[in-house]
């Protein structure tokens, strides 16, 4: 086999499990403080159901620390993609289009130097929106290769 099963060495961990985010101002679910142990990130991969109300919107944050009790709003620069990223992958209001807008799956990528990230799934509006979401840790941190020649 040719290059290098990265496959094997993701981490997968259940965020949250399918279900209603909540009703407008519940503050969301959240996967809670998810520990790094030595990764070098996080992929979160976040799968909307069906959503039918054309005003319901989800704003996805994420938070980051090195102690469970002491997360802070993530720097952007720890999101591949910054701020924008984190905007990609909440659902807008607006016509529902299947794999755009409802039933589709988006993700958002944490490489930050902290111990511990959290994703919160808020919705704005209620619309009956279930969501799961699953983190992925990449493989642990290593030191650079030595060049070859």
């Amino acid at each position: 086999m040719a290059g290098r099963d990265t496959v094997h060495e993701l981490q997968p961990f259940n965020g949250i499990f399918a279900q209603s985010l909540g009703a407008t101002g519940s503050g969301g679910k959240s996967t809670g403080p998810i520990k790094l142990d030595g990764s070098f990130g996080c992929l979160f991969d976040i799968n909307y159901g069906s959503v039918t109300a054309t005003n319901a919107s989800v704003v996805v944050t994420m938070l980051e620390g090195d102690a469970t009790g002491a997360l802070n709003a993530v720097a952007t620069s720890s999101v591949i993609g910054g701020a924008a990223a984190l905007t990609a992958a909440g659902i807008g209001q607006g016509a529902r289009v299947a794999h755009s807008t409802k039933s589709v799956s988006k993700t958002v990528q944490y490489v930050g130097p902290h111990e511990y990230v959290e994703l919160v799934l808020a919705p704005k509006i209620s619309g009956g929106i279930i969501a799961s979401v699953t983190a992925l840790l990449a493989p642990l941190r290593q030191g650079p290769a030595t060049p070859v020649g």
